[in-house]
């Protein structure tokens, strides 16, 4: 429609020939933009069928940049005929399109895919009815001869191999003259050891073919690993304890078959895995402790005498820093004030004195912020008794 498409997005461009109608049809956005019907050969092109082809653009006096993806593109068939020997089979292979319709269906693994496996009895020409995008239509012939040495080819079905084993894909053949595997290799015989789909041509008597092909999944052997005994917070939230390998049936020792277990109490933990290529036990035991373990004394004695000269923290290590420590008379003066990262609570402590002077004995009140090894904070006041 003339619109302005510069803003560096793709859009779909179609050409179609029909040559049996003289019918040129161009696309935009499976929008049919042009047609023009004729004789093109003779009207346009002087009688010369053999033309080049391609796109041009022009900016003027700017600049820009104009970029043209060919996703397909066709003026013969994409389909090859081929010789096939008697009993034998090959896969067709049509593209361009987005649904597909083969006939004659005799023969034809699926007369409504692009690549149907056709093993037809007789030489049989088939005809490709190939739908676009746009719903345009294109069609591919392709002849299937039978001729040639009577063949039963099969190197087996879709299967299944645990790691590490070796399965040997084996296309031996009497009267086999060539072998070309999917991977190129020219050998009777693969080795599978990996997963993919793997094909095979087989030319017989250099004057026939006939094809096989399997699905190989390689199956890893199971394995577990809970990880290393651990020792936990009472306080940490539950949490669930997987494995990462997800190939098989579990099994965990409390009896439960889901692929994780929720760890919520002390005791030891164990999974089985199992599947076709073997089974995997692993264990784990978790200790549960508090991490929130503080004590505060209520009460001491600066006196000189060594025993509880200083009002400080006793911790097992759970205490990881000191936000605020506080300490307040009974008319609320601040009257010692502290923070910071402490191993053992000891590197902060009240020696009853404010400004290099001994406080009288009496009651205090003391605000201590307290951050856990565990991430967790908590606010802790109370009295505290100076003695004298």
């Amino acid at each position: 429609g003339g619109g302005n498409i510069e803003n560096d997005e793709f859009y779909s461009f179609q050409v179609n020939w029909i040559e049996e109608l003289q019918l040129l049809e161009v696309f935009f956005d499976c929008n049919k933009v042009l047609t023009y019907q004729g004789d093109i050969v003779q009207e346009i092109f002087r009688g010369d069928p053999n033309v080049f082809w391609g796109f041009t653009a022009a900016t003027g006096g700017e600049r820009n940049k104009h970029i043209v993806c060919l996703e397909f593109a066709s003026f013969e068939s994409n389909l090859e005929d081929v010789v096939l020997c008697r009993g034998g089979k090959t896969q067709l292979n049509a593209i361009g399109g987005v649904s597909y319709s083969w006939s004659p269906v005799e023969g034809l693994s699926n007369p409504n895919i692009s690549n149907p496996v056709a093993s037809p009895m007789e030489t049989t020409s088939y005809t490709v009815e190939i739908r676009g995008n746009c719903g345009e239509l294109t069609f591919d012939e392709v002849e299937v001869v039978v001729d040639g040495s009577l063949t039963d080819l099969d190197i087996g079905s879709d299967t299944m191999v645990c790691e590490f084993e070796n399965l040997i894909l084996d296309a031996s053949l009497d009267r086999a003259t060539a072998y070309l595997w999917s991977d190129g290799s020219v050998e009777p015989t693969l080795l599978a050891n990996y997963s993919s789909q793997f094909a095979v041509t087989v030319t017989v008597d250099e004057e026939c073919i006939t094809e096989d092909w399997l699905r190989v999944d390689v199956i890893p052997n199971p394995s577990v690993d809970l990880g290393n005994d651990s020792v936990l917070c009472l306080q940490s939230e539950p949490f669930e304890l997987t494995n990462a390998f997800k190939l098989g049936d579990f099994v965990w020792n409390n009896g439960s078959e889901d692929d994780a277990v929720l760890v919520d109490s002390e005791g030891l933990y164990g999974l089985e895995v199992s599947n076709i290529c073997g089974v995997a036990f692993d264990e784990v035991f978790f200790e549960f402790e508090d991490c929130r373990s503080v004590y505060i004394p209520s009460a001491f004695s600066p006196n000189g005498d060594g025993i509880n000269d200083a009002f400080q923290l006793f911790t097992d290590g759970d205490v990881s820093i000191i936000h605020s420590f506080n300490v307040y008379d009974r008319w609320g003066n601040q009257v010692f004030h502290e923070s910071g990262s402490i191993r053992d609570g000891s590197e902060i402590s009240w020696d009853g004195s404010h400004r290099g002077q001994g406080m009288q004995a009496g009651v205090y009140v003391y605000v201590i912020e307290l951050e856990f090894r565990d991430g967790a904070k908590e606010l802790f006041q109370g009295d505290l008794q100076l003695i004298k």
